[in-house]
């Protein structure tokens, strides 16, 4: 919602330079729209808007986003997509993925969402929930055109979130922490909010980790990218993973 070492280094469309965010150590999982998107049966979509089944996590971890409790939603080729690769969109209304077994920590992790949201008003979609089911605990990552936010809840309820205005007109990179230090929300590299309370976050037992809804709000547009790690990175790799991801989808 960071310096690397080792791994096998990406190619990047139009000679961009190269990385691998596999590079950067604690990397919990990494689900990117142009990469091991998988219909009903199993096999890599190539249609333009089939119904989204797996998006496959391409760190090491095996931490899929599945349609399991409702509708996926649909995958747009490259010509259909953002700035020509393939996107994941959501209709606002019903489609959504979840993990099926939840992956970003209470605490002490940061979150990089790239997404292109297409439909505006006040809290009108949200793009990753945890938690909020039970007693209202959890977090939750939502934008509309004019306002980015944070909600944060730990285990006994207490509000700690944080919002940033921000224009997302466009794909934007949206870049959450939360730990030491509190929680910190920047948006196209740019740091817009924070809430220094905000070390960790509650999860009720009947918790989901959904990606495309909060439960009962929706994501409308598109979601391209999600690298969730398992620490607070550094100022650095946090450069380099926001580098990454606006050369790769042009934020």
């Amino acid at each position: 919602m960071l310096i690397g070492v080792g791994g096998v280094a990406l190619t990047l469309k139009r000679g961009k330079a190269a990385f691998d965010p596999k590079s950067i150590s604690g990397l919990l999982a990494w689900i990117s729209a142009d990469s091991g998107i998988k219909d009903s049966g199993g096999n890599i979509i190539t249609v333009d808007n089939t119904t989204v089944y797996t998006a496959t996590d391409r760190s090491t971890n095996s931490k899929n986003l599945v349609n399991s409790g409702g509708t996926g939603p649909k995958w747009r080729s490259a010509a259909n997509g953002v700035n020509g690769l393939p996107a994941l969109q959501f209709n606002g209304t019903t489609e959504f993925l979840n993990f099926a077994t939840n992956v970003t920590p209470l605490a002490n992790f940061t979150y990089f969402m790239v997404a292109k949201p297409t439909r505006t008003g006040t809290y009108g979609f949200e793009n990753r929930a945890q938690g909020l089911i039970v007693g209202g605990t959890g977090l939750s990552i939502g934008m509309v055109t004019t306002n980015t936010y944070v909600v944060c809840r730990n285990a006994a309820g207490t509000v700690l979130d944080f919002f940033g205005n921000a224009t997302m007109t466009n794909q934007s990179i949206v870049t959450v922490t939360v730990g030491t230090g509190g929680g910190k929300l920047r948006v196209n590299k740019t740091q817009v909010a924070s809430n220094a309370s905000a070390t960790t976050f509650g999860l009720g037992s009947a918790a989901t980790e959904y990606v495309g809804r909060d439960p009962g709000t929706y994501f409308q547009g598109m979601i391209c990218e999600i690298l969730i790690y398992n620490s607070i990175l550094s100022t650095d790799n946090v450069s380099l993973v926001e580098n990454y991801l606006g050369t790769k989808w042009n934020t």
